[in-house]
């Protein structure tokens, strides 16, 4: 009996939720049926696509990888015209280098670029045309001069933006702008070592001639051309710390592109770990040419001057730390390209 009387409940209950879903759907079927009757969707209006953009800044933002020197290099910037037809009368595009970009760039991107020298660069036309009937502006050219304008190895930001001069096309605001991330390199390849055999010695901070093959660690053994000889710095009588140096007369005036350090085939400490260059014209008078961070290493390394290439006929190369903790130092072979 009590079995039966449960079921019955149960019964009860679902024909009652059954009723209740029955009428959420004709209520839910005459709600829609208002809507359909009574409700348009917007307007679409076609000459919202008709917008004008920078073909190029899809992809922002643009690598531009130029070899660093005195000939201009060039790439493309322009605008193109988007829209479900051809414009049907010219389009006038005005194109500015939009320096108030930066900072919002780095900011977004986590970066520290600074802006391309004016200097470095010219547009081939701040203005040009889309000619009705087509859809683009005919490709233009960005001139670039990095020799004396640009860090070698150092990346700059040239954000060019168009804008119109006429209201009857739209620009799209997201494709407005173009990001060139310019670097302007060099490879080692592009050099050749100085000839050194009239290099000369003209001074030399100290020299241990009680080590080394070769009467010793003389400074003139970085000049010769053998891995197997070193300089050494003093340390028998006496032990001089930092800086260590050794000035070069090249014979002549030389453009200096960079330099190279091989380090005493040993696994002893005291290789060089910071070496900074100063150049002169006449041997007296001095001027800082770069600093260089090296690896703790027999093997040969190679560095470019980046802040610039100098002309000089004597340069010193300055010991300023040493690895290991030594107070001395030590160097197999010094080069200049």
């Amino acid at each position: 009996m009590v079995k039966k009387q449960i079921t019955n409940k149960h019964t009860i209950m679902i024909n009652y939720k059954s009723l209740l879903y029955s009428i959420y759907l004709c209520l839910t079927v005459a709600v829609v049926g208002c809507l359909k009757d009574d409700t348009d969707l917007p307007e679409q209006n076609a000459e919202d696509y008709y917008q004008v953009y920078m073909p190029l800044a899809v992809q922002n933002p643009i690598a531009v990888n130029l070899k660093f020197g005195s000939e201009a290099q060039a790439f493309v910037y322009g605008a193109n015209y988007g829209g479900l037809n051809y414009p049907d009368k010219d389009i006038q595009v005005d194109f500015s280098v939009a320096s108030n970009l930066v900072d919002s760039f780095n900011l977004q991107y986590g970066t520290q670029y600074e802006l391309l020298p004016q200097s470095a660069y010219s547009l081939a036309a701040t203005s040009a045309v889309i000619p009705a009937g087509t859809l683009a502006t005919q490709p233009l050219d960005i001139k670039v001069i990095s020799e004396g304008n640009m860090d070698i190895f150092k990346s700059y930001l040239l954000p060019v933006s168009l804008s119109l001069k006429s209201n009857d096309f739209k620009i799209n605001e997201n494709l407005k702008t173009t990001f060139y991330v310019v670097t302007a390199s060099l490879s080692f390849d592009d050099f050749q070592e100085y000839n050194r055999s009239n290099w000369e010695v003209i001074e030399v901070s100290s020299e241990e001639p009680a080590e080394g093959p070769d009467n010793g660690g003389l400074a003139i053994h970085t000049l010769d051309g053998k891995t197997s000889t070193f300089w050494h710095s003093a340390w028998a009588n006496s032990s001089p710390g930092p800086p260590h140096y050794i000035a070069i007369d090249m014979g002549e005036t030389k453009t200096l592109h960079g330099f190279s350090f091989t380090g005493r085939q040993s696994s002893n400490a005291g290789k060089p770990q910071t070496i900074t260059i100063e150049t002169s014209m006449n041997g007296t008078d001095w001027e800082t040419a770069q600093t260089f961070t090296l690896q703790n290493t027999n093997s040969e390394q190679k560095f470019f001057l980046t802040s610039g290439f100098k002309e000089a006929k004597y340069f010193k190369m300055i010991v300023t730390a040493m690895f290991g903790g030594a107070n001395y130092t030590h160097l197999a072979e010094l080069k200049a390209f």
